[in-house]
């Protein structure tokens, strides 16, 4: 049977200090073991810090009510500071920004497209009780392993981008000049439209109107790489594979010439060119390194959850990553209290979270002056993402100011995915939503043009319209409260100004 519960929200600091709501990565509550996974994945972040010698202290995240809060990252004093002094020192002298990039091309990619495939590989449908348990552990494990990896290459294109980019703004560029230019230097980005554009070719001029029209090698190729990663949000949203009906949209759309045009592949130019290996690492890993394996959990954990008898297979992701070793050999927590858990973040799904909790003193220590390599490291940071939420234009008195990612003009129907989901965006809609991540990748082709009320110029929907060529307007304050699914609007990609026609 379903429970429903019914609960007061007191929205408490989840410790000391101040916590500030992650909507614009995390726009919704998740489950528990999502939770987990992200709060594992920051260790990567905490790591790659220590070894590039940026001051950031360890990364808090709480949970209240399934939204995720962030709690900073006070800077670090003392004995540590001077560790870090020397590791900045390190970094620069030798650049480590580009041996953490062969690193991923050669190492860590190979190795985790590996995991992810032979995990694919097998069927827990068909496996018994046992061997069931225990893909479902292996699959959890190879995902908590991944995530850090994410967070660890972030570090790579944010100081190493840095570099690169003051060096361009040396030479007279433009920051808008170099925006625009590093489109096409993210394979990941553009993977999913290439698996699509061999399907569309595979098929010709037919109508499309269900996956089966769509059979043949090149729709295989497609599900083997993009299949079982999540295009929706935590372990609850479903997998590409389990929404056919966005796959054959995608086809569609690009059979109408929608999606995006192919960009190129290199500049000529050698520092734009590395810029633009950097850009890619930091869009290109997402996908691996969250999207796919979190699929496969999802995957496992849906026959594990119709095995237990549990009253919803998803309910299985509300265990911790501690619980899920074990719930199957004794079915604790119960099929009641993980339904209960599963119904009370539903039930925060409506609530509006406070954007700022307020804890206790945090008892910080005062930040100390920064030693010269760490200033100098944390400094070539800061010049990647100061070209990050600066809008490109002043906007217009008729429409909603954002920054403008490409310089096309696109009209036609808004699908919010956030409220209607995916199954509702056609080919050629302007998808609007409040965030996107690497798990919107397969939809983006389907789209003509995008607009988001968070991110800035180098955000994942940013990222993904320079890609693809799409006309693109992010960081739209409001926009989810003018812009309704049906709407006509206008995007202007050139103004930075999204219009709401009718």
């Amino acid at each position: 049977m379903l429970m429903s519960v019914t609960i007061e929200l007191a929205w408490d600091a989840p410790g000391p200090g101040m916590w500030f709501l992650a909507r614009e990565h995390v726009p919704a509550p998740v489950s528990r073991l999502y939770f987990e996974a992200l709060v594992e994945g920051a260790t990567g972040w905490d790591d790659a810090a220590a070894r590039y010698g940026l001051p950031d202290g360890e990364t808090r995240w709480g949970c209240v009510h399934g939204w995720m809060y962030y709690g900073g990252r006070p800077q670090v004093t003392g004995d540590v500071l001077a560790a870090r002094e020397r590791a900045a020192t390190e970094t620069l002298r030798t650049e480590a920004w580009r041996a953490d990039l062969r690193r991923w091309h050669d190492e860590l990619r190979p190795r985790l497209v590996a995991t992810n495939r032979a995990l694919q590989a097998e069927d827990p449908a068909t496996m018994d009780d046992a061997a069931l348990d225990d893909h479902f552990r292996r699959a959890v494990d190879a995902w908590f392993e991944a995530v850090p990896v994410h967070f660890a290459q972030h570090h790579a294109y944010s100081v190493g981008g840095g570099a690169l980019l003051e060096q361009l703004l040396a030479q007279g560029r433009t920051r808008t000049e170099v925006m625009a230019q590093l489109a096409g230097g993210s394979p990941g980005s553009a993977r999913a439209r290439e698996l699509i554009d061999a399907i569309v070719e595979e098929v010709g001029d037919r109508a499309v109107r269900s996956i089966d029209d769509l059979r043949g090698p090149a729709l295989e190729a497609y599900l083997a790489e993009f299949g079982w990663r999540g295009v929706e949000r935590d372990l609850c949203g479903a997998a590409l594979i389990e929404r056919p009906e966005v796959i054959v949209a995608s086809v569609a759309a690009r059979q109408r010439g929608h999606g995006g045009r192919v960009q190129p592949v290199s500049t000529g130019d050698p520092l734009l060119d590395e810029l633009r290996a950097l850009y890619g690492l930091n869009d290109d890993n997402g996908g691996i390194t969250i999207a796919w394996p979190m699929g496969l959990v999802r995957r496992a954990g849906l026959e594990l959850g119709r095995r237990l008898g549990l009253h919803v297979p998803s309910d299985i992701f509300e265990c911790t990553r501690a619980e899920a070793r074990t719930v199957a050999s004794t079915r604790s927590p119960s099929a009641d209290e993980l339904r209960a858990r599963a119904a009370a973040r539903a039930a925060a799904d409506g609530a509006d979270p406070p954007p700022v909790l307020s804890g206790a003193d945090a008892g910080d220590p005062p930040p100390a002056p920064l030693p010269p390599s760490v200033a100098r490291v944390d400094a070539l940071r800061n010049v990647l993402w100061s070209a990050d939420g600066v809008p490109t234009t002043t906007g217009e008195a008729d429409g909603l100011r954002g920054i403008g990612i490409g310089d096309g003009v696109y009209r036609g129907r808004a699908c919010v995915i956030d409220v209607v989901g995916l199954d509702e965006l056609e080919p050629g809609d302007v998808l609007v939503a409040f965030a996107t991540g690497s798990q919107h990748n397969t939809i983006f082709p389907i789209a003509g043009a995008v607009a988001t009320e968070t991110g800035g110029a180098l955000s994942h929907p940013a990222v993904l319209s320079r890609e693809l060529g799409l006309p693109a307007v992010v960081g739209v304050r409001g926009l989810l409260a003018r812009v309704t699914t049906g709407d006509t609007v206008e995007v202007d990609a050139a103004a930075g100004v999204v219009r709401v026609v009718e």
